[in-house]
């Protein structure tokens, strides 16, 4: 099976997956060795299975209970170097003022994950420090990222199989709304799509505080984002704003592609799909002040004989 490979973003929580991870052996060739010293007190390195310009991922052994975890380690790249000894130490002649930025995004995926107890939330456990730098110690799944699970699919998904995602999709989601957070990045890279069909919520190191305004225009993928966060860095991300993303996701599912000013998704769509559904869909892509407000308000997107999303248990932890 395809084991949590990730382009852009030390795995799990941190990016785009791919199955085949030759273009990141370059760095891989600068990470931790495998096999070596234990990390963390009780982990031991197995193999590099992704990297990007923030992390490399590794899959990992936990010693004490024997099952594998995939550990992510802050490493970025601009930054800094691998020394002898495993540790990083500063690029000479590196600017340090993005260190600071990074290494925020990289701690904020870690305390937002930790807050979550969701079956489809990536798992975060604990963090530590070694090699002079950061460690996130995340469950081990197996899966394909959401636009690789399309493009093996070969065809338009049937409604079952968009059911299969869109209700577990958004009942994540309600629980992360409900802790007062917004995901901000949801796109294909990040929602990962399981062996069973069902999906795993990826990525949150763009997640901010309902209401807080996302640091500039970028995420994963804009064209997944809302309008008013592609057209304005400083605007508020909202429960909102995420719907907006999961719709989009699902326009690219039954189209093809990803929305696009001219056509809707019913006139776009095959046969096969509840009229509901893609009523839903284009209220999820309609502008802020006329889309949904809430996962219970998007009325529509799962079966009318689904429950609706409840919300998982979160931790409530104090603010920093």
């Amino acid at each position: 099976g395809v084991a949590w490979v990730c382009r852009g973003g030390g795995a799990v929580a941190g990016g785009g997956w791919v199955q085949d991870v030759t273009g990141d052996r370059e760095r891989g060739q600068e990470a931790v060795g495998a096999g070596g010293a234990a990390w963390g007190g009780g982990y031991r390195g197995m193999e590099v299975i992704a990297s990007d310009d923030l992390a490399i991922s590794y899959k990992a052994e936990d010693i004490n209970l024997g099952v594998a975890v995939l550990i992510k380690e802050f490493a970025p790249a601009a930054f800094v170097t691998r020394t002898a000894d495993g540790g990083l130490e500063a690029r000479d002649g590196t600017e340090s003022a993005g260190y600071a930025p990074a290494r925020a995004r990289f701690l904020r995926e870690a305390q937002t994950l930790v807050r979550f107890r969701h079956p489809h939330i990536l798992r975060a456990h604990r963090m530590f420090a070694q090699n002079n730098t950061s460690y996130i110690v995340l469950d081990y799944e197996q899966g394909q990222p959401f636009d690789v699970w399309l493009s093996k699919l070969g065809r338009a998904p049937s409604q079952a199989e968009l059911d299969r995602i869109a209700g577990p999709l958004i009942s994540a989601l309600a629980s992360v709304h409900e802790a007062g957070y917004v995901h901000a990045d949801l796109c294909p890279r990040n929602v990962m799509v399981r062996r069973g069909g069902t999906p795993t919520l990826l990525n949150f190191s763009n997640a901010r505080q309902t209401g807080e305004p996302r640091e500039g225009r970028s995420g994963s993928d804009p064209m997944f984002a809302a309008p008013e966060l592609r057209e304005d860095g400083t605007a508020a991300c909202t429960p909102s704003s995420d719907l907006y993303s999961v719709a989009a996701l699902l326009h690219l599912a039954i189209t093809g592609g990803p929305p696009a000013a001219g056509a809707t998704t019913s006139e776009m769509a095959g046969d096969g799909y509840r009229a509901e559904f893609l009523t839903a869909i284009e209220r999820g892509l309609a502008a802020a002040d006329s889309r949904p407000g809430s996962v219970a308000d998007w009325t529509g997107i799962v079966p009318p004989d689904d429950e609706a999303p409840v919300p998982s248990t979160h931790l409530t932890l104090p603010t920093s």
